[in-house]
């Protein structure tokens, strides 16, 4: 629907180009594991012949209209309410880290513990800076500020996240690219400080191919080069170039959040 309110016209099978520069390509769905999930066993539960042929042969490649492409490595969002300064011990857990809350820094290196500072704002955005850089040395306890390094290990589940602190909204909020869904909790002590269900999710793709172009920067060329100490030589090919998504070319992407706080395995180490 999103892309015929885009006044995107395509085919449902053609899989050419641009035709009378009216953009036309192959209908395209980039989903995750939990929502090809829910469609195979959407389709295994009817009693039709794509039912049917999805229940003896799996899954098909084809869904309403759209080639279905699985990924694991979806955007993610959410959000940390915490209008409260946490308690001494309480924790957050992102991706199967703990960081415990402390009002005096027990350890160092490793054990990644935030130190709980004069007031909330300041407590929170002490908590963002500190998983902004959750590899970072351990910093000097001062009034608003100190927080021990997260373990090598811990590092890479943190890996592509970014951080924001909205003081007007009191909360902390993430954008991880990579990793899919991101289970979170917390041990807050305050009840009302929670992670917030509405906005945990999972950003899906629906798009038309050839939505996106391969922008050449240089052409390629090849270069001759001898091999010191050796009769012989080596041939090397180069080139630069990038992704692009134009104007004209926008229209043709959409993303649908699904909620997925009821989502419970997180995907593997981000490409």
């Amino acid at each position: 629907m999103r892309l015929f309110l885009k006044n995107v016209i395509y085919n449902k099978r053609f899989q050419g180009g641009v035709k009378l520069e009216i953009p036309e390509g192959m209908p395209a769905a980039a989903v995750s594991p939990e929502i090809l999930t829910y469609i195979e066993l959407f389709l295994g539960g009817k009693d039709t012949l794509l039912g049917d042929k999805v229940s003896t042969n799996g899954y098909s490649g084809y869904f309403m209209g759209f080639e279905l492409f699985l990924s694991n490595t979806m955007p993610w969002t959410g959000s940390l309410y915490m209008a409260t300064n946490p308690t001494d011990g309480d924790t957050i857990v992102v991706n199967g880290v703990t960081i415990t809350f402390k009002d005096t820094l027990t350890a160092a290196t490793g054990s990644a513990q935030v130190h709980i500072t004069a007031s909330v704002d300041a407590t929170r955005v002490n908590l963002v800076a500190f998983l902004n850089s959750a590899g970072a040395t351990s910093v000097t306890e001062a009034t608003n500020a100190g927080a021990s390094s997260v373990s090598t290990a811990n590092q890479r589940l943190l890996k592509n996240m970014t951080w924001t602190d909205s003081p007007s909204g009191d909360t902390a909020t993430v954008v991880s690219s990579g990793w899919g869904t991101v289970v979170v909790s917390e041990t807050l002590t305050n009840a009302s400080d929670i992670w917030t269900v509405a906005k945990q999710q999972l950003h899906v793709l629906f798009a038309l191919s050839k939505s996106c172009s391969l922008v050449i920067q240089k052409n390629p060329s090849l270069e001759e080069n001898f091999v010191s100490g050796k009769i012989g030589r080596d041939y090397i090919t180069w080139t630069v170039y990038g992704i692009k998504v134009f104007v004209d070319q926008a229209p043709q992407i959409v993303t649908l959040a699904v909620a997925s706080s009821a989502f419970t395995a997180a995907a593997t180490q981000p490409k």
